[in-house]
């Protein structure tokens, strides 16, 4: 804490390119240059307190696994865990897939500590792209959502209600633990664990009977096939 006021953490997930490094430089932070390959933590003091930021590399739909490791080496910068998950998404794109990816990943838990960082490349109408591409955000985010323009840098008045908005979630809300997500995954290889045993258990299952159904027809393949299974290790028999 510094000055009296209360830190802010807080974690930023988009797509590659989507403006995650301008978010970074509008809040405060000097970002590396180039596409952000790892979790990188910013510290920037800003009206008396300190502001984290921890930026992630660009998220794929399609690479949810790659998504889950990067989370877990992401989540210890922010410890105990961000105030706010910010995700910096195009204004112009629908993007419930892509908060459905991270919801997913994380938590329902964390959808109540989502603020939304909508990019608007093209100075469209605010009112317009929230009515036909994230029409969701009323809703569901209870409006946690702010345009930056995406053409010039934010003015501070953006950014001071960026933080705004953290802060108030924040103090309703909490923080996003970081064991939320480790208890989830947990959870989650283990159930996948279980799942392999299942299907395991199942195909044996299938061969005993389809060996017992071929015994009298085909004796000479069942014994190749028993002569293989006998020279696997034990935990295969």
């Amino acid at each position: 804490m510094s000055g009296g006021k209360s830190d802010l953490r807080i974690l930023l997930i988009g797509k590659k390119g989507v403006g995650k490094t301008t978010a970074v430089e509008a809040i405060g932070g000097e970002p590396n240059p180039g596409p952000t390959q790892c979790p990188a933590k910013y510290r920037h003091p800003i009206d008396g307190r300190t502001v984290v930021m921890v930026d992630t590399p660009g998220l794929s739909e399609e690479a949810e696994h790659a998504f889950r490791d990067m989370i877990f080496d992401a989540l210890p910068l922010t410890n105990p865990g961000p105030n706010a998950i910010l995700m910096v998404l195009d204004a112009e794109e629908k993007n419930q897939a892509v908060l459905e990816t991270v919801i997913d990943a994380l938590g329902v838990e964390a959808k109540k500590h989502i603020v939304i960082l909508l990019v608007n490349r093209a100075n469209k109408d605010e009112q317009e792209l929230v009515d036909v591409s994230n029409a969701e955000l009323g809703n569901e985010y209870e409006g946690r959502y702010i345009f930056f323009n995406g053409k010039s840098s934010p003015n501070p008045i953006q950014v001071s209600q960026l933080l705004e908005m953290i802060t108030e979630l924040s103090l309703q809300e909490g923080i996003y633990q970081m064991e939320t997500f480790m208890e989830k995954e947990r959870k989650r290889q283990s159930k996948e664990k279980m799942t392999k045993k299942e299907r395991l258990r199942f195909h044996k299952d299938a061969f005993i009977q389809a060996c017992e159904e071929l015994k009298e027809e085909e004796p000479e393949l069942i014994k190749s096939m028993t002569d293989v299974i006998k020279k696997l290790p034990k935990t295969f028999n």
